[in-house]
Parts: C-alpha cells; structure tokens; sequence
C-alpha cells in the first residue's frame, strides 16, 4: 500500500495522529470523511430549519492542504446543532456537497449514498454535479455479497452510468474491522451494547489485500473482472491526485493587538503605579528585573500571550470575578504580577522567572489558572467571544477499561451477572488464574478494552489561536455543551505548538472571595495578609480542617508534627527568625508520594548537614534539603557561572534508568548490566531478526548534560549529544537529529520499524551516563531504539560535567560549544569569590551533586508551591479570625459533599459555632449565619428534592403572621413548593414553630385531602384518617344529604381540626429516620438522650469497630467492641444503643513476635451496651 485514508463517519476524529502514524508507515495520508447529507435546511413556514431524517452518505477526500481546511470547515459546520446541520448525525446540506471546490474529490460512498438512497430530485441534482465535475468524483462499488443482492444490483447501475456519463468506478472496501476475529470482537461489543445493523449481517466489513479485494468480486460475480481492477486501479489514482502536505508546528500565539509590545509597556508601568512599587526603596531591581524578563518576552514571541491572559484576568476582576494567587512557573514573572496574572512578587518571594522563561530554552508558554467554580462559565463566554480570537474546547476520548470489558464481553457471551461480578472483583490478584478459566472471555476482552466507545470534552482546558480551529483543526459539538470542541485530542494540539488555556476549578479560591465578602473586609492575598500571626499557624496545627492541602488524614497528622512546638524550637536553633511559610511549602512535598526520603526527618526537626560548609549555607533556608528545582538553578547561577537560563537546562538532574533488550528478551537496566551478558543486536538488515551478541565492556560515563529523543510512539531515550542513533538517513548525532528524522524502534516484541521523531531538546538535566561496548555489531536497544556504542572508549570520569565543575561553554542541540557565554565553573568561581581551593571545591561540588542525584525523584516547584501555600494559610486565618462566616461558606461550596460537611460540622461544634437545622423564617436557599449570635443556619436548596426557588420563595414569607398551620399551607400552595418538597420540609422540622413534625404531617395529609373542595362523601370520611369524623364536618356543612355533605366550609374545617386534634410526638427514632431519609446523615442533638447513641457504620472484618453517633452533643465517636459481645448482641447501622460500659486501650501492631502495643496511642473500647427503642 502506498496510501490511506480514514473515512469515518460524520468525524475526523484524531486526523492529526492518524496522519503522523500512516506517514511513519511510509505511506501517503489521505484526508477523507464520510458525511452525511441532507437535502436541504432551509427555513420552513414558521422559521424553523426544516429538518428531513434524509441522511444520506457521502465520501469527501482533501486534494491538498486547502482542500483539507474545506473539508475541515465543513466537518466543523455539520455539527451545527442550531441551525438544522445536526439531525441524529453531523450533516452537510446538498447544497454545500455540490459547492466544494476543486480542492475536494468526491466518492459517492456505499449504499447509504444519494444514488441509492436518495429521491428522484437530490439524485438528479447529484448526477449534474458528478457529471460537470468527473475531473473529481468517482462512483463507488463495492465486493459485499449480501443475501438480498443489493449491493450487486447497484454495482451494475453504477457501472452503467459510468458508461453512459463517463464518471469513473473506483473500488471501496467499506473496511470497519481489521480482520475476522476483530469482526467477531466488534460483533460481540456491537451485543453487548445493543447495537445492531440488520443490513450488515451477511456484509464482509474486514480489511482487504489486493488478492483478497479481486477474490471478493469474482465471488460477487456482477461486473467484469477488468472493470473491477481498473476500478481497484482507480484507487491509486485518487491517491496520486492527493498532495502531501506537512504539518505546522510553528507556535500560534494570537495577536489581538496592533502595537503588541507598546501596549506591553504600557500595562507594566500601570501595574508597578498600582501596586505602588515606585515607592519601594529597592524599586531599581524591579526595574533590572523588567528588562531581564523583557528580553525573554520579546525572544519568545509571548508578548500577545501575556497580554491575552491579562485581558481575560482583568475582565474577571471588572465582574468581581477573584482568581488564584497563581499556578506553577508563571508566579516567577515580575511582570506577570504587574499585570494582574499572578498575585505572587517573584521578588518579595524570590521566585524564579527561568522556571517559566527564558532565552535559552525556546518552549511555547503555559498559564495554569484557577478559578471559582461557579464563576468559571463566565469567564469561557468572554473567551470565546473575543473578536480575532479562535476557541474550542478539547477532546476527551474515553475508551473501554479491564473491567469495562470483561462486563461488556461477559454480557454478550451470557455468561451470568453474577458470574461477571466476581470475576472482576478478583481480575486484579488473579488474572492469570482467570485467564486460564475464562480463555474465550478474555480472547476478546483483550480485542475490544481501549476501544473508544464515546467522547466528551476535557473539563478544564480549551485551545485559543490566531487562526481558525474549524479549519485548521475541525470542531464539534455534543448536546450538553453549547462550546465547540476539537477534532484532535490533547497531545496532538501540543504537537501543534497551539496555545492551550487550563481553566481550572478551586473551590479555596470561592471559599476565601466570599468569606472575604461576607465578612466585610478587602480581599485577602499575599500582599495584605500577616503570615506571621502565630495564633493562626497553632490553630492550623491543631485542627486542618478547611485548610487547603492538609485536609486529608495524612495531612493533618503531619502538619501537627511539622509546626509542633517542639519542632519550631529545633528549626529556631538554625534560623530564630524560622519562617513558618517556608516549612509549610517544604511541608506540602513532603506529604507527596516523592517526598518519602525526607518526609520523617522533616517533620521530627532534624536539619540535614551535608559535610561542606558552603552546600549548608546554600540549603539554611530550606533547612538542609534540597527540596525546590529552582535550588538548582539558583546554585549553578551563583557558584559555577552559569546564566539562569543556562542554569534552567540542566536544572532538575533525573538520574534516568536506560532500559536495555537481552539477548533472552528481557529488559534490565542499563547500570545492573555486567560484562559478558548478552544484549539484542541490529544486524544491518531492516527485516532480519535481531542477533544475541555479547556485552564486551560496561562503561560508567558519569553525570553529564544529555537530550531526549521522543517518537509518536511515545518512546524516549535520553542521550549525549554525541551518541549515535540508527535513522532513516543511517547513524546520526543525537544532536543532529531533526524532528523530520525517522529513528529506527522496536516495540515490545515485533520486527524493527521506522518512527518519527516528534520532539528533541534538552532533557530534563544531569543524568548519570552509561554505555555499552557491543562485540562485532557494535550497537544494542535502548528504550525501544537502535543506537551505537561509538564513543564509549572515549569518555570516562574525567569528562563529569565539565562545565558545572571547570568553566567552559554549553553545548547546543547541533553538538558544539555555544560560545556567546563563557561559564566559569565552580571552582573558579569558588576561588575567586570565596578563597576557596580547587582541592575543596572538587569535595564540595561533588558532595552537592551528589545531594542533587539524591533528590532528583522529588524536587518541587517553588513557584507553584509558595502561591498554594498562601492559599492554604489564608484559609487558615479566615477561619481563625471569621470562623462563622468561614464556615458558613465553606458549607455552601461543599454542601454536596457529605464528609466534608459532616468534619465542618464537628469543627463548628467544637468551637461553639451552632449549625442549625433548617428553619422557616430563618433558612435561605444556602447556609445563613448571624456572626454574632454564632449561629449558621442550614440551606433547604441542597436538600434532596428541593431548590433554590422554593426556598426563596419560602424566605420571603418570613415576616408574614399566620394563626396557626393551616394559614402557612394557604400560603405556601401558592408557592412552587410541591406536596413532596412540602412533607420533606415538615419531617425535618422545619416548620417547628407551628407544633411537633408527627402533628404537622397529619394536618398536611388532611389539607392536601380536602382543601378547595365543597363536599364529602359520608363512606370516604374513615378514609382520611382517625382524626376527622362525621361530627366535626356536620359543624361546618351547609347541606347533609343522606350520603354527603356538601357546601362545607373547608377552610374553617381545618382550622379547627388544626386546633383540636392530638397526635403522638414524633419519636427519636422517628425523627433519626427522617433525616437519614432526607438529609443522608443525623445531626439530632438533645441533652435529654445522655448515654444513647446512634449505629452509623458496623465493620466486623476484624475487631468489630462501630461508628456511633452521641445524640446528646452530636459528636461522632469511633469505637471497638470485644468479639464476644459483639456476636452476644450483635447491632446493624440505624440501630441506637445505650453506652453503659467504656475504657481506653493501646494501639496494637504486628511484629515478629506477634502483636504489641503503639506508645502513646489509645483506642476507644465500648465494654457493655445494650439496644434501646426511643
């Protein structure tokens, strides 16, 4: 094959990637889709596009690179959901069809096509076209040898109109499965979801040779065999008419501005007005700093981004609309604070701008953002309206997992529900063993799990573009989003280079905006806020709850021992002005998976001393550990020379693990391979099998700068610029690769192919270089790609980071020294900045660099730690200095999660905040709170079945009088609150004013029964319960007949029931069972049930341990029972128990020698109980 096109339906989903993989196969891409059609959607009589379930199919193909943005355009406008387009399927009208240009080729598809399908007037109009533009169009046959002939008896009408108007065949092979099991797997997938096409039953959908596309039509025996092979020959032809054309990846920063950069100018000076920083005393350094971020601006062409990105943050501000302090590197950009993008001062807060940018390392900008998430909405409209500015949101491909399939199969193959339940309850511990029981389950399991079965858009990031996305890229559009979305997926926008927008949703950002506003004072930042209030940092200590990071388990724990007194005394002893800011920072790494190796040491106080007095002195701040990537930059700018960009290449130092092909197959690490093992070897011949050949010697290169190499197979090797790799064009430098190279790979298993290189630079720093010496062949797998051992006999320890140590140049992508920057290196700097000698500074650097392998698993970011820890301590003392209002909102933004809610609950409780139920007259649609009273009143408009209308139409009902009961229910029928939302209401005793819920909920029942009516029936009074008789309706009848009353004054009625009747209380256990039903928790808290508690979990796995809810104080107590006891009265969740026994025993953990108990732990034990009624 020489080319190929995907033709799929109504979509060009992953055209991007679908091309770089064709064109890696050595073969031309053809940009095609099959649209539907449809004859017309022209407004009808009222207005509306008329819309016709016609749909036909269509096969449309891009001649060039204008014919693939009309065809883009066109895929984009068929998913028009507003004007008719979308009908059941994206579609193009006849119209548009027959008004392509020349730049188009067009097939008329299978038997769905307008020449089968379509009425008498499209065909018509469809000929013409075909016929005025045969130059282009092709009438396609295909090989399907259905029961029913069709496609045969339309072969044989397309062949005579090509005969009589001299449009030609071409043969389409209408493949949907790569072969015959793949068809059976899409069969059993099509099953499983209820998917079937009755017309494909006795199709052949499967992927043709030549041979086997020749064979098809000789077995459909319609048309003559030369006819069917220049129609296959045609193939060729439409692919010869079709022009490659290159992708472009140049960066597509939009440019909204006339003068780009004066504007620029003049958005800083404004900035450094209001932030008053003309006033400071160290103003010159912002100055110096400007200029410095300037160049880098300028170099990288940012400087619209910048101003886009200002003009979204600033329209936000105009509609009160407060971002984030900001988000990863962009927070160490001076300028970016200037104009409102970030609230961080990279001086004030020595964050690094090289982290974000800088004139070495040439990278398209990223600006992470975060919002508040009921702002979010708004914030996309004004994006996505900005004139010369192209939007869409992205992709999201959601595709079938293990489990996914295994049910998905299992259901088609009838294997029981139950069966399958189990079956993937136990696939993660025993699949093997699963394998060998179930080999037809999960012979097709393995076909259909990562197949797309839908597609969504991402929920935070769009793409914004200078150009037109429905063109360049192709948008569509879904029913639930009323945003265009891309074709191309998340890593195909990035191979691109256009500029992606993370619009990301924090809940602390509209938790410290609308505390702010509720407590009447300015915004909280960084700016304004007093980081050094120690009441703040202990009550954080003491209690995370609601503090931004350290809500979790793991992060309250540690964060008590971290800021623990004892702990801040030991820090004081190395810094006695220790800033608490910073151990929180260095704190929120620590409690990340990467920050294991300092994790204990840190928060036990220990302050880590590298042996040289130098390195110590660098790491004081950060108490000895080497924690932040721009620790590293900062160290190879002030000790070796380096410039902060330069500085910024080899900044995070990943000491990366090569994996090497054996000669067995297997993979192992390039360090942990010994002389005389044997490696897979490239013998010279693409189509040969690889050759064992033997590892004569292992070479330790040491630590040096190296590049990576990434194909579109997400491959990456990571190598010196020196080293050879097997290409296309044969052995090349790794720095003289180009992104055009095709490297020669090898997947898991498989014979060598070609693929492209999709990205190339500097690796992620310094990593500790290794190399093999191969015997005869002289070259082994590395990562998936061929390279050579060329220069192993030429390097050794000496040439350990040459220029980190001794000075020189840095070494560009093209392998030679850059010598506009001449770096001194750390011994002549050492030497001539602080006396040291060459024979301690070789000690000292090769102890620090060690010290950087070290932490190369965990080094963070500073720039995006330091603004999130504000946010976490600006939680902190909204909380502390405002914990009502605190409170109350963080309430409101959780109020659909139940565990966040219940630990606010208990936090308010445990610092005399009182969080009421829902009360009439008092409760809002949200949580309400009177400050001074600490009271906070629960929202209806969370509650199961309610809403925000309801309650505010309630609220405003708060100051009218009503007599009793019966004169509310007037009222609120005039309400939207319905009959249930009104029960819901009464059993949560919201209307506790007017009597007791059991009493409410009657009345309720009798005035939904009776009111506006004007007679009984005498037999269906017993029906309305025991408390009405005939006697109280005779009171207020004005006719009795002997079955009925009638003219009853209904109203008056009520009333006096309303007045009269008793009914039995509501009981405890009536009212827990109310609101477990409607709220989904208890918070019932009356001091009159001391000792009883509420069963709200049971876990009988081990030790029985319960969690019991105290109805006397609402606090939730976790809590063991002695098997024995536990099995002599067992509880169940619901069930209420007075505690009557209790004490306190040790933790308990396993050793050797059996089970001992923890120091200092204590665990609840309830030692005897009974199960009450109330």
């Amino acid at each position: 094959m020489k080319a190929m096109a995907f033709t799929e339906h109504g979509s060009v989903f992953s055209w991007v990637n679908k091309k770089r993989h064709i064109e890696k196969a050595g073969m031309k891409y053809i940009h095609g889709e099959e649209f539907y059609v449809t004859k017309t959607i022209e407004p009808g009589e009222y207005g509306a596009p008329t819309k016709i379930r016609d749909n036909y199919h269509c096969s449309l193909y891009a001649k060039n690179f204008e014919g693939v943005k009309e065809l883009n355009q066109l895929s984009s406008a068929s998913f028009n959901r507003q004007d008719g387009h979308y009908y059941y399927a994206p579609r193009i009208t006849l119209d548009e069809l027959i008004n392509t240009s020349d730049n188009i080729i067009v097939s008329t598809a299978c038997l769905g096509g307008i020449l089968h399908n379509g009425e008498d007037d499209v065909r018509e109009v469809f000929i013409n076209f075909l016929i005025q533009n045969k130059h282009r169009c092709f009438l396609e046959i295909q090989h399907h040898s259905d029961a029913a002939g069709e496609q045969g008896a339309y072969n044989k009408y397309l062949f005579s109109l090509s005969k009589n108007t001299g449009i030609p065949l071409i043969a389409g092979t209408d493949t949907h499965a790569l072969n015959a099991e793949h068809m059976v797997g899409r069969a059993i997938l099509q099953k499983a979801k209820k998917v079937h096409f009755a017309d494909e039953d006795s199709w052949d959908l499967t992927f043709k040779t030549y041979d086997e596309l020749v064979a098809a039509y000789k077995k459909q025996n319609v048309l003559p065999m030369e006819v069917v092979l220049e129609a296959i020959e045609n193939t060729n032809r439409l692919a010869d008419m079709v022009e490659e054309f290159p992708l472009d990846e140049s960066y597509k920063y939009p440019h909204l501005w006339a003068d780009s950069e004066g504007t620029f100018l003049q958005k800083i000076e404004e900035g450094i007005v209001r932030r008053g920083v003309d006033k400071y005393p160290d103003y010159q350094e912002y100055r110096d700093r400007i200029e410095e971020e300037l160049k880098a601006y300028r170099h990288n062409g940012a400087i619209d981004f910048m101003l886009l990105m200002e003009d979204i943050l600033n329209w936000c501000r105009t509609q009160d609309i407060q971002v984030g302090y900001g988000r990863g590197s962009v927070n160490g950009s001076v300028i970016a604070w200037f104009l409102g993008i970030t609230e961080m001062d990279s001086i004030k807060h020595n964050l690094n701008f090289e982290r974000f940018m800088n004139i070495e390392r040439v990278s398209l900008s990223d600006i992470d953002t975060d919002f508040p998430p009921s702002r979010i909405e708004e914030v996309k409209d004004y994006i996505f309206s900005k004139t010369g500015l192209y939007c869409s949101d992205i992709i999201t491909f959601n595709t079938i997992a293990d489990k996914g399939a295994i049910r998905d199969v299992g259901r088609a193959l009838e294997i029981p529900l139950d069966e399958v339940d189990e079956i993937c309850k136990a696939f993660e511990s025993n699949e093997e063993k699963l394998r060998k029981k179930y080999p037809e389950l999960f012979k097709y399991v393995d076909l259909v799990k990562g197949v797309i079965v839908s597609v969504g858009s991402h929920p935070c990031g769009l793409c914004v573009s200078p150009e037109s996305l429905t063109e360049h890229m192709a948008t569509f559009t879904t029913s639930t989003s009323k945003y265009p979305i891309s074709q191309i997926y998340m890593k195909e926008i990035d191979g691109l280079n256009y500029v992606k927008l993370d619009l990301l949703r924090l809940d602390t950002i509209e938790l410290i905006n609308d505390t702010c506003k509720l407590a009447g004072i300015p915004r909280l930042t960084p700016d304004n806020v007093d980081i050094n209030d120690v009441a703040v940092w202990n009550s954080m200590r003491d209690d995370s709850t609601g503090i931004f990071q350290w809500e979790s388990d793991t992060g309250a724990d540690y964060i008590k021992k971290l800021l623990s007194d004892e702990n801040i005394k030991k820090f004081q002893a190395v810094d006695e002005h220790v800033d608490r800011m910073t151990l929180l920072t260095i704190g929120n790494s620590a409690i990340r998976p990467a920050g294991a190796s300092y994790r204990d040491d840190l928060a036990n106080g220990v302050v880590r001393k590298s042996g040289s007095q130098a390195i110590d002195d660098f790491l004081k701040p950060t108490f000895g550990y080497l924690v932040f990537q721009c620790q590293i930059i900062e160290f190879l700018h002030q000790y070796c020379g380096f410039t902060m960009g330069e500085a910024d290449i080899v900044r995070r130092c990943v000491d990366e693990y090569t994996e090497i092909l054996m000669g067995d197959g297997t993979r192992k690490k390039i360090r942990d391979i010994l002389p005389g093992e044997m490696v897979l070897s490239y013998c010279g011949e693409m189509g040969a099998p690889l050759v064992p050949r033997r590892v004569n010697k292992v070479y330790d290169n040491g630590i040096q700068i190296a590049y990576f190499i990434r194909t579109d197979s997400q491959k990456e090797l990571l190598a010196t610029a020196e080293h050879k790799i097997l290409t296309a064009r044969g052995w090349i430098r790794c720095g003289d690769l180009t992104i055009s190279d095709r490297i020669v790979a090898r997947d898991e298993s498989g014979p060598l192919r070609l693929e492209c290189v999709t990205d190339i630079g500097y690796a992620s720093g310094l990593s500790h270089v290794y190399d093999l010496e191969v015997e005869e062949t002289h070259n082994y797998i590395a990562d998936g790609m061929v390279v050579h051992n060329c220069f192993a006999k030429k390097l050794g320890t000496e040439n350990h980071i040459p220029v980190i140590k001794n000075g020189g140049y840095m070494i560009g992508l093209d392998g030679e020294p850059k010598k506009d920057h001449y770096i001194a290196g750390f011994t002549e700097t050492m030497k001539k900045n602080y006396g040291m000698s060459p024979e301690e500074s070789e000690k000292t650097i090769t102890a620090f660099l060690q010290v950087i392998i070290d932490a190369s698993n965990y080094l963070f970011s500073l720039n995006h730690s330091q603004p999130y820890s504000y946010e976490g301590y600006v939680s902190g003392w909204l909380r502390y200095h405002y914990p009502v209002e605190f409170i109350t909102m963080a309430l409101n933004i959780n109020a659909d999660k139940e565990e966040k809610t219940l630990a606010l609950t208990r936090y308010a409780k445990a610092h005399g905040i009182q969080i009421l139920p829902p009360k009439f007259r008092y409760s809002k649609a949200v949580y309400f709170c009177n400050a001074e009273s600490r009271e906070i009143y629960k929202g209806i408009g969370s509650i199961k079945f309610m809403n925000a209308q309801v309650a505010d139409e309630l609220y405003a009902l708060k100051d009218e009088q009503f007599e009793d009961f019966i004169d509310l229910l007037v009222a609120v029928k005039k309400t939207s609150c319905n009959s249930r939302q009104l029960q819901i209401l009464i059993e949560l005793d919201y209307f506790s004013e007017f009597g007791d819920v059991n009493l409410l909920l009657t009345i309720n029942n009798l005035f939904g029964e009776v009111y506006g009516k004007q007679q009984i029936k005498k037999d269906k009074i017993p029906n309305l319960g025991e408390y009405i008789t005939e006697m109280d309706v005779r009171q207020f009848a004005g006719k009795e007949s002997e079955k009925t009353f009638t003219k009853v004054d209904m109203f008056r009625l009520l009333k006096y029931l309303a007045a009269t009747i008793q009914v039995p209380p509501a009981t405890i256990m009536e009212r827990i069972s109310y609101q477990k039903e409607n709220l989904g928790y208890v918070d019932i808290v009356d001091k009159k049930y001391a000792g009883l508690a509420l069963v709200m979990s049971v876990n009988t796995k081990w030790t029985p341990w319960l969690t019991l809810y105290a109805l006397a104080n609402g606090k939730t107590i976790e809590c063991k029972v002695d098997k024995r006891d536990y099995n002599r009265q067992p509880v169940k969740e619901g069930d209420v128990v007075r505690i009557e026994g209790q004490t306190y025993k040790s933790k308990q953990r396993k050793t050797e020698n059996g089970f001992e108990a923890v120091p200092g732990s204590k665990v609840l034990w309830i030692t005897r109980y009974r199960k009450v009624v109330v």
